[in-house]
């Protein structure tokens, strides 16, 4: 159970962090995937264990939490994202 757990995490990880630096189009987030990567990793798996198992059950998994908890995860990051670098 932990290996499709972890893989549910993965896969939503590198889907949602290549979302985020193709939707901000800086030259500079581009160098910082892997620890975005990391941090949606993380993130994402945490919270698909810690919330209530809800929705439809695929093969023993319910990906209903991990999906929930990767969207607050980009919601958080991004709340905390310039869209702009400085000036000067």
């Amino acid at each position: 159970m932990l290996i499709i757990e972890m893989f549910a995490s993965i896969v939503f990880a590198l889907f949602s962090s290549s979302l985020s630096l193709y939707l901000l189009k800086r030259r500079g987030y581009q160098f910082a995937f892997i620890w975005l990567f990391l941090f949606m990793l993380l993130a994402t798996w945490a919270g698909g264990l810690w919330i209530r198992p809800i929705g439809p059950d695929i093969g023993g998994l319910f990906i209903v939490p991990f999906i929930v908890a990767g969207v607050l995860a980009v919601c958080f990051l991004m709340a905390f994202t310039r869209k702009s670098g400085p000036h000067g």
